[in-house]
């Protein structure tokens, strides 16, 4: 189930959330006209985000297309990967 983070993994996102909110506002503030070139959205819609286009990430990495709810996202398959879950009993904490 991809329904739910550990402990770990929010705090993780927590600081990665922090990071590019921090970034683009001292970006904005610097005056900066753009936004650190490795950030995925630089390149999301080369092609056109559709099926069948191959599009790269800032390291070579193939983006992904991706359609939900009528709406589209870009993904890196070999950077976001499903991981493997237990069901936990709701009173139980990761430690």
């Amino acid at each position: 189930d991809q329904s739910f983070l550990t402990v770990s993994e929010a705090t993780k996102l927590v600081s990665e959330i922090h990071y590019v909110l921090s970034t683009a506002v001292k970006c904005l503030n610097d005056g900066e006209e753009q936004l650190p070139e490795q950030w995925l959205f630089h390149r999301r819609w080369r092609g056109g985000g559709s099926k069948g286009t191959n599009s790269k990430d800032f390291n070579g990495k193939t983006i992904s297309f991706v359609k939900s709810g009528g709406r589209s996202s870009a993904i890196v398959p070999s950077l976001q990967k499903k991981v493997a879950r237990k069901v936990v009993a709701a009173d139980d904490s990761e430690t």
